[in-house]
């Protein structure tokens, strides 16, 4: 009796054709990552560093205390201004009382108009005694205050040009900080590669390993005369948790050009990777085959290809995870692939 070898049953894919599409232009210009929050932190008083509350590379909270100053004379002209205020409000209500009682008399033999003028104008006096004392009040609390060097912006410490025990005067840097959060990425522009580029245009940014979306914030309208480039500023959707980037860390950025093409182009989820290759599985006779492919610049949910596929062909766009080269498939309608 013979034996009949099944044949295995063919995989469920979902396939999308390579197309002919109209495509934008791209021009790839070297840039920079900027930090527009960044900056050394000055003392805003003279003073002796007596304790640093952070080191390089902790990450701080606006507001967080970075150093700290002996205050000790601080200390002292601060309780002098509040017991001289004190004093001031003493005595203005020891003149208010004195007004009110010849204010009493007026009417009676006793009353003197005089008198009531004179104590008037010592309650004046006392009053702006009390608005000169409680300004001293605020002046001292300033001074007092500012004997922490606090953080005016969230960020990482990169460096603290300064010692523990070091005197540091009005203005000179404490701790250098920067914000990762707030990077953007800055580019210089030919001039005349300028047209139909605005704050707003979407752009492709790539920097540390990735490629993320961003968009033109401004355009600074002031042209390097030697260059003939104007820098452009981008905003960008760094992920949090991108490894490698920092301040002045290299960058490229795909500016849309005006104008459009027609190229080649193959659904993005066609395309398996591996390093630096790509590769696609083409429907050849009802079986997988794989192809390796030259990829372009991404349009929209699609990628132009430069070699590799012709128009018409089909790719596997669902269930490419599991295939191997040689096996059959068979077709299963479109089920959310954006082709």
């Amino acid at each position: 009796m013979g034996l009949a070898w099944a044949q295995p049953p063919a995989t469920p894919v979902q396939v999308d054709p390579v197309r002919v599409a109209s495509t934008a232009g791209q021009l790839r210009i070297v840039a920079r990552v900027v930090a527009p929050e960044a900056g050394e932190i000055a003392a805003r008083t003279a003073g002796t560093i007596i304790r640093y509350a952070v080191d390089v590379g902790d990450t701080v909270r606006t507001g967080a205390v970075l150093a700290e100053l002996d205050r000790k004379s601080q200390t002292s002209t601060l309780a002098l201004a509040k017991a001289d205020l004190a004093r001031a409000e003493a005595q203005a209500v020891l003149a208010r009382e004195q007004m009110q009682r010849v204010q009493a008399l007026r009417g009676s033999s006793a009353f003197s108009e005089s008198l009531l003028d004179q104590r008037t104008a010592e309650l004046g006096v006392a009053e702006a005694d009390v608005q000169l004392a409680r300004v001293n009040v605020a002046s001292a609390q300033t001074d007092y205050d500012w004997g922490l060097v606090k953080a005016p912006f969230p960020g990482v410490v990169t460096a603290r040009p300064s010692n523990v025990g070091a005197w540091v005067n009005r203005g000179q840097p404490v701790v250098n900080l920067v914000n990762p959060a707030a990077f953007e990425i800055e580019a210089d522009v030919p001039a005349n590669r300028l047209r139909g580029l605005d704050a707003g245009t979407p752009v492709t940014v790539e920097l540390a390993g990735a490629s993320v979306p961003g968009r033109i914030r401004a355009i600074v309208p002031a042209e390097n005369p030697a260059t003939r480039t104007r820098p452009i500023r981008v905003t960008a959707e760094i992920p949090a948790d991108l490894e490698g980037l920092a301040a002045n860390a290299s960058a490229r950025v795909l500016l849309p050009l005006a104008g459009t093409s027609d190229a080649l182009t193959v659904h993005k989820d066609a395309i398996n990777r591996r390093g630096d290759a790509a590769t696609v599985y083409v429907v050849e006779d009802g079986q997988a085959a794989v192809r390796p492919v030259t990829l372009g610049e991404a349009v929209g949910n699609r990628l132009v290809v430069r070699e590799g596929l012709a128009a018409g062909e089909l790719v596997v766009i669902r269930g490419n995870e599991r295939l191997r080269p040689g096996q059959a498939v068979r077709f299963e309608p479109p089920g959310g692939a954006d082709s």
